[in-house]
């Protein structure tokens, strides 16, 4: 079992539903499909958005769909000609009714969740309440949590709610969603387990990078554990000391089970 089915299922017995889903999505289409088609789509949603404005240096695909909480299936029945997705957020939501379920999943999620980008520094904002943005705005993948608003997709829960922007089309098309049928056949679950990136804390490692002290094993131990119990966002944390990442290796699986059953232990 990986990452994301292992978290859905030890969040199952504390009533959590694992909900993933194309949280938005624009496409371009050519002529090909009739009006009547298209503005069906439209209806789906109330925030659903439809214009004339051919892709640049695709010229032939004249109308853009801007489309929320989308159905695969119904986008593809719709859809009769060629076509072009350039924007996607792919989103999983951890449903709950419970207050304390829901403060278990934000503090576990904010003290092991990283992004570390390949090419570019590590990056925190907090705006608007809980929500946090591990990416500036000039990322073409952009990651997003927030706990303080109702799920989208499921009933009207409270939720955690993780979220995967994909802003150009080059990132669309790197991680595989070019046609109407590979949304269809979309591995939400195999998609998350490449994304989460979650990390366990070296207490010897972290002891030895935050006390900058030549002391004794045991002493960097203790003072990695202090070091670690003041830590709410690991990412935060880089953040403001990112040469010690190498004090947090990503998680086991046997790893996760634990933190993840010691943030749950409040509820």
């Amino acid at each position: 079992m990986k990452t994301t089915a292992l978290i859905a299922q030890q969040l199952a017995p504390y009533g959590v539903k694992a909900l993933p889903y194309f949280d938005r999505l624009k496409i371009y289409v050519d002529g090909k499909t009739p009006l009547a088609d298209l503005k069906l789509l439209l209806h789906l949603n109330d925030d659903n958005y439809f214009e004339n404005s051919p892709l640049s240096q695709n010229e032939h695909l004249v109308y853009m769909l801007d489309l929320y909480r989308p159905e695969p299936v119904e986008i593809k029945s719709a859809i009769k000609g060629d076509c072009a997705i350039t924007y996607i957020e792919i989103a999983f939501d951890l449903t709950t009714d419970c207050k304390a379920t829901l403060k278990a999943i934000s503090n576990f999620f904010n003290r092991h969740l990283v992004r570390i980008p390949t090419n570019r520094p590590i990056h925190h904002v907090n705006v608007e309440g809980s929500t946090n943005y591990f990416s500036d705005g000039s990322d073409p993948e952009c990651f997003v949590t927030y706990d303080d608003l109702p799920s989208r997709k499921g009933p009207p829960d409270r939720c955690f709610h993780l979220e995967n922007r994909f802003t150009k089309m080059a990132a669309v098309k790197k991680h595989g969603l070019i046609t109407l049928d590979d949304l269809v056949k979309f591995d939400f679950y195999r998609h998350w387990d490449g994304v989460l990136d979650l990390r366990q804390p070296n207490f010897t490692e972290l002891g030895k990078l935050a006390s900058g002290k030549k002391i004794t094993r045991q002493a960097w131990i203790d003072f990695g554990k202090k070091e670690w119990g003041a830590i709410q966002s690991i990412q935060k944390y880089l953040l403001a000391h990112p040469e010690r990442v190498t004090a947090f290796p990503k998680m086991t699986m046997d790893a996760l089970q634990k933190y993840l059953a010691d943030a749950l232990s409040i509820c």
